[in-house]
């Protein structure tokens, strides 16, 4: 898949010690007690050193671009397996043991689950872990877990399972790092029987669609001086245009794909996400949802421009979800609400996929019991819970 013109640069993994894989394989051999039956559990003190010194080396050979050195590691690896092949059995233990670490420090265990079947398809999960910041695999954790709420992944429950064997080298070495990642799991996503795999639109456009939504990628050279998504540009989650009837400007890869699992791709059989409340025209001190940090334990922010597919739009409009329930592990319902600046002042949303209690006589807070101290906790840290709860209105 090509970028269509978009500069990308090659991410690669940090590692801290790079040395010949046949070192490591001879290491791993004195681990072993001589005449002693070679274990595949290797002793803890040597599982450190020997991850440092030779997984990261290995790991870059499997997702080289260069078919050379993907074939020297395959050539290595057959031939040791073929002379001593409980060897290449303890390295394959040693990198699922140094892959379930690094889930679990990423927080993604949940969701994802690789198949892990020989030596050199752990070398391109390891690989694939470790670019980035975290923050990329962090996001898109995030997303599977909404998206599994709002039924987009019929006929894959959590957590989805990937095989390395089927990756393209492309995905890896031409698309930001958000989007790799996305290409990774996106085929095994479907709303409304239209596949959610992330597919190239306009070679010449330089865009890319997921279902019925395109998009393309908007370089930081091209956002003007004094642009409010330029300080924050991400390479590795890079801002992207909605050219639509409504040309939105993200200013992440990931926050559109937020956006479209909560207003887009909300309407699955069984979902049953509501508007609750609406709060127009109120206290100008709404405007502070829009530009003001969410801290983490209340929600994560979720920012789109209205701008009319102009960069440089004095008239553009901002607006921001607030997820507030759904994208943590074990959360079973999408909770958020929305933040607008329109012609009558600042307006706020309240919606859910939580089922109400059925019994229109109760309060709002009996009747939505998950959702409504969720919603008061972020309204409440900017002082607006007064102001919405008590003067929106209510639609039940």
């Amino acid at each position: 898949m090509s970028t269509a013109g978009v500069a990308v640069r090659r991410w690669r993994p940090s590692w801290p010690l790079f040395v010949p894989l046949s070192d490591w394989l001879s290491t791993t051999t004195a681990m072993q007690p001589t005449g002693a039956t070679p274990s595949s559990q290797p002793s803890p003190s040597s599982v450190p050193s020997l991850l440092g010194m030779a997984i990261g080396r290995a790991a870059d050979m499997a997702m080289s671009p260069h078919a050379a050195r993907r074939d020297a590691l395959r050539s290595l690896i057959a031939t040791i397996k073929s002379s001593h092949p409980h060897k290449v059995d303890m390295m394959l233990q040693l990198v699922k043991q140094h892959v379930e670490a690094v889930m679990s420090r990423l927080g993604v265990q949940d969701v994802l689950d690789f198949d892990i079947v020989d030596l050199e398809g752990g070398m391109k999960v390891a690989y694939v872990l470790a670019a980035g910041s975290g923050e990329e695999w962090r996001a898109m954790g995030q997303f599977i877990r909404l998206a599994a709420i709002y039924r987009l992944t019929p006929s894959a429950a959590l957590p989805l399972r990937l095989s390395a064997h089927s990756w393209e080298m492309a995905t890896f070495h031409e698309l930001p790092l958000a989007m790799a990642i996305y290409r990774l799991f996106g085929h095994l996503l479907n709303y409304k029987g239209t596949s959610l795999a992330l597919q190239l639109s306009d070679r010449r456009y330089g865009g890319y669609r997921i279902g019925d939504k395109t998009f393309r990628v908007v370089p930081l050279g091209d956002l003007p001086g004094g642009h409010p998504y330029a300080d924050s540009y991400k390479r590795s989650d890079p801002a992207v245009r909605d050219p639509g009837r409504r040309p939105d400007l993200y200013p992440t890869f990931s926050a559109f794909l937020l956006r479209m699992v909560v207003s887009c791709w909300r309407d699955e059989d069984g979902v049953g996400q509501r508007r609750v409340l609406l709060a127009r025209r109120g206290d100008p001190r709404r405007g502070r949802v829009l530009t003001e940090g969410i801290p983490g334990d209340l929600g994560i922010a979720v920012d789109h421009r209205h701008d009319h597919g102009n960069l440089n739009a004095a008239d553009a409009r901002n607006y921001r979800l607030v997820i507030v329930s759904g994208f943590r592990p074990g959360e079973t319902a999408a909770v958020h609400l929305v933040g607008e600046l329109g012609v009558g002042g600042y307006a706020i949303h309240l919606l859910t996929t939580e089922a109400p209690v059925d019994d229109p006589s109760e309060l709002p807070a009996q009747r939505f019991p998950l959702s409504m101290p969720l919603w008061c906790g972020v309204l409440r840290h900017f002082n607006l819970e007064t102001d919405v709860i008590n003067e929106g209105l209510w639609l039940l």
